[in-house]
């Protein structure tokens, strides 16, 4: 599932996917810091700032002040990486408060003109291109959807824990309703 909807190959799937799978923490540390990998956090905010260049001129102090931030926290996440503590979850709740600095710049300052009615259509379609595979990866050829569904749900969880305990070194407490479907 995971690795569908990230388009991250080879991820969990593959021939050393039961390695992986045995022990998530690098792949997953791997899915946030990791540059030049297509679909990694790093990798998303990376073409932001390439997109973003381009509009140099066209971009106000405060937007520019918010990707500044950005830029810096980018550049702590690999090498808080490497720590494996706190650091990799402090860097993120800092790319997560800029993102958000950075949308909210974009709604409440932005002319409802041509160029906003732009980039809310690529944000929906981005929306609907990540649903459908999320979509998909539920969805597979087993036809026992019930099933799939519940051990997708039940895989979810397990890679949220693994992921909790590689960022914050704490695990994650969840139970599930881990009923058998027939």
């Amino acid at each position: 599932g995971l690795t569908r909807v990230t388009t991250t190959f080879p991820g969990f799937v593959g021939d050393d996917a039961a390695e992986r799978l045995s022990n998530p923490g690098e792949e997953l540390l791997a899915l946030l810091v990791y540059d030049t990998r297509p679909g990694t956090v790093a990798q998303a905010i990376t073409r932001m700032f390439d997109a973003v260049e381009v509009l140099r001129d066209q971009l106000s102090v405060d937007t520019w002040l918010v990707i500044g931030s950005m830029q810096g926290r980018l550049d702590r996440l690999e090498s808080a990486s490497h720590d494996r503590d706190d650091a990799v979850t402090t860097v993120l709740n800092g790319l997560l408060e800029s993102l958000l600095a950075l949308s909210g710049l974009m709604a409440e300052s932005m002319v409802r003109d041509h160029a906003w009615q732009f980039m809310e259509t690529g944000r929906r379609i981005e929306r609907a291109l990540q649903i459908t595979a999320l979509v998909g990866a539920l969805l597979t050829e087993d036809h026992d959807l019930a099933a799939q569904v519940q051990r997708e749900i039940d895989g979810g969880l397990d890679l949220g824990s693994a992921l909790a305990r590689v960022v914050g070194n704490r695990p994650l407490n969840v139970t599930a309703n881990r009923t058998e479907y027939r």
